[in-house]
């Protein structure tokens, strides 16, 4: 415990969320909170959902005050993340049992990194102690249950290859369905609307300048469970507009854990992994809304096989960003660990020229890639705690890019040659291999059992296709 810590904690005692409000009109919903941070620091986030050719589907408003309710438990964590108070007042209502399991679930794993990132010990009793304004009923919020619609989905899309997978499965499928996206980028929008999602719901949300001066000042900062942020989020897009469905992209190396602190597995994507995928939907059916969903459709593959079948969706290839430095900018940097690893992924499926044209250059020619690509790999301290691949998938990926250079007669560029000299000396990569990540699928997942069924066939089919490929080349 560092005595920044110490003195933040003791300086700021209580973190309380005040209340929220909501305001709807012809196909916008409006959002606030009010949490403070004791004695005097005061929050007022935003969320703004606009969806121009909905209507609301509300039967009553006592949902929405529900699922709100439950947006600003997981929103508070964003400003409670600051100070790490001692204490969270709840103030809005009391809850049962079950909510406390479910927001203690969330806070444990969800802030892991920020746990690990700030040397904090997640482990001593006294960290947090949850609290409410009365006393917590016993009774479990009952779910409430709203009339079937159309069985229609609400995808969230990032912009980034695995949203844009999901896209092109769903057009596959013959679904029909609408985008939900977050502060909208480029690539996002035109990801959409290729996808046909014309009139996407759009959400805006606003962090607190004053969040931010205080990280200026010195307060704590860290990750938090933004993808549990997204689910609830679709929940609410679902109950508000008439969907059936909020899917996530979210896959099988989601689970994979980044380093271990104090004897716990930390996982950076803690609300992108199945546990918290069942644990949310779980809560969701029982608790908010019965008959909404929330699961990934991605949930059964590797990242390398979302890579392998989302190069043959040509006409999104060239859309998708999926650098988090440079998304905004709708570019990618070339130098940074998501950079490294997706160009890594896609290098053995495309072909050099395609490769230009999607990242505007080549992260293989630049050796100061070097560096990253250890860390990537686990060789220079924890992987960073980014959402990449794991490792086998990485050294899968190498193996196949030099491999596709040796068959062509072409030189290595430089990262690949470091990478067959340093790496794959270390990590040789055997057929049996190749066959066991590229034929993978994880079953643990939530899917339906017809989109499963035709998931499976896909992924097979075109990663069969991609290996015999691959593998005619090398022989």
């Amino acid at each position: 415990m560092t005595p920044i810590f110490q003195m933040l904690r003791k300086n700021h005692p209580r973190f309380t969320y005040e209340n929220f409000s909501w305001k709807r009109e012809e196909g916008k919903l409006s959002i606030s909170f009010h949490f403070v941070l004791e004695p005097d620091i005061h929050f007022h986030p935003r969320i703004e959902m606009v969806a121009d050719s909905e209507s609301f589907c509300l039967p009553s408003p006592a949902i929405l005050d529900r699922l709100i309710f439950h947006l600003g438990l997981i929103e508070l964590l964003s400003y409670w993340k600051a100070a790490c108070s001692p204490e969270i007042l709840i103030k809005p209502t009391p809850f049962p049992p079950q909510t406390s399991t479910f927001f203690r679930e969330l806070f444990y794993g969800g802030m892991g990194e920020y746990f690990f990132m700030n040397q904090i010990d997640f482990k001593d009793p006294d960290l947090m102690h949850l609290r409410t304004a009365s006393s917590g009923s016993d009774t479990a919020f009952e779910a409430f249950h709203r009339e079937p619609l159309s069985r229609r989905p609400l995808l969230m899309i990032s912009g980034g290859k695995d949203s844009a997978l999901s896209a092109g499965i769903l057009n596959e499928l013959g679904v029909n369905f609408n985008a939900m996206i977050l502060n909208p980028t480029e690539s996002a929008r035109r990801i959409a609307e290729l996808a046909g999602c014309r009139s996407p719901i759009v959400i805006r949300r606003e962090i607190c300048p004053q969040l931010l001066q205080l990280n200026e000042m010195g307060y704590l900062n860290g990750h938090t469970p933004f993808s549990a942020l997204l689910g609830m989020l679709g929940i609410i897009g679902c109950a508000a507009f008439g969907y059936d469905f909020a899917i996530a992209s979210n896959e099988a190396g989601c689970n994979t854990p980044y380093v271990r602190y104090l004897d716990k597995d930390i996982n950076h994507q803690y609300s992108k992994s199945y546990p918290f995928e069942h644990l949310f939907n779980r809560y969701v059916r029982s608790h908010l809304i019965s008959n909404v969903e929330y699961f990934s459709l991605l949930r059964p593959l590797r990242e390398i096989q979302v890579v392998g079948c989302f190069s043959n969706h040509t006409h999104l290839l060239r859309h998708f960003r999926s650098c988090n430095k440079q998304q905004k900018q709708d570019a990618w940097c070339l130098r940074c660990a998501k950079c490294i690893a997706v160009y890594t992924l896609f290098y053995p499926f495309l072909t050099s020229s395609e490769m230009t044209e999607i990242f505007g250059g080549h992260v293989s020619d630049d050796r100061a890639n070097v560096e990253i690509l250890l860390q990537i790999m686990g060789e220079k301290g924890h992987r960073p705690f980014e959402c990449i691949a794991t490792k086998e998938e990485m050294s899968v990926a190498l193996h196949l890019a030099v491999s596709k250079h040796r068959c062509e007669r072409t030189p290595l560029p430089p990262l690949l040659q470091y990478a067959e000299r340093e790496l794959l000396a270390k990590y040789p990569v055997s057929t049996s291999d190749l066959e066991s990540i590229l034929f993978s699928w994880n079953e643990e997942h939530l899917l339906p059992t017809e989109w499963a069924v035709f998931l499976k066939r896909r992924v097979m089919e075109t990663m069969h296709n991609q290996i015999a490929r691959l593998m005619d080349d090398e022989r």
